[in-house]
């Protein structure tokens, strides 16, 4: 077997699907890149497994219950599940700038709030899926963006279109603050984040 084909296999085997979902805490909240929000109630989510190394970049809300987790990519936004069930993908990172561009052309099925700032909510249609997505810049510990995608089917757009407006909304940058070797450091801005906030 050549060496290629082992390491494919043993990645499909640490990504396969084994950790039971679980459900969402009601505060999200990420120090690193400072922001928070709160998950729709009665959603669900896929814990990065034990010993997992990567990089803080989001996570993934899902609305219905996935059969089963699995592995997460190097950026914590990437779970791996079992079921195409609708969800709200939520990523972020440092926007940085040579990254200059402009916005991708966008089919709007509405507005939200995101960040305290109007939005449009912008659709795609992918087979029988439809992705709408919002997305904004802000200021962390330097300028940074977030995309909020909802992944849904064609019969629930309209509640869950509504429960992604919910969780936009709640959306808000916030301030971390903490001591090492005896001096104070910061990241974000805004309002301390939240003390009972998960990062999940």
């Amino acid at each position: 077997m050549h060496a290629g084909s082992s390491l494919a296999i043993l990645v499909a085997l640490q990504n396969a699907p084994t950790i039971a979902p679980k459900p969402a805490p009601p505060i999200f909240v990420t120090s690193n890149y400072g922001l928070t929000f709160k998950a729709p109630p009665g959603s669900f989510y896929c814990p990065l497994p034990d010993g997992w190394v990567g990089s803080d970049h989001g996570t993934t809300v899902f609305l219905q219950s996935p059969e089963a987790c699995g592995g997460a990519g190097y950026a914590s936004s990437s779970r791996n599940f079992l079921g195409d069930v609708p969800r709200i993908e939520i990523y972020y990172g440092y926007w940085f700038a040579d990254e200059e561009r402009a916005p991708p052309p966008c089919d709007m099925a509405g507005r939200t709030k995101l960040l305290s700032e109007p939005r449009p909510l912008c659709r795609e249609d992918k087979d029988t899926r439809v992705n709408i997505r919002v997305w904004a810049r802000y200021m962390a510990d330097s300028p940074a963006e977030v995309v909020v995608t909802l992944v849904t089917e064609p019969g629930r757009l309209d509640r869950d279109i509504a429960t992604l407006i919910t969780l936009t909304v709640s959306m808000r940058t916030c301030s971390f603050v903490w001591t090492e070797h005896g001096k104070k450091f910061a990241t974000g801005t805004g309002p301390s984040c939240p003390e009972d906030g998960t990062h999940f």
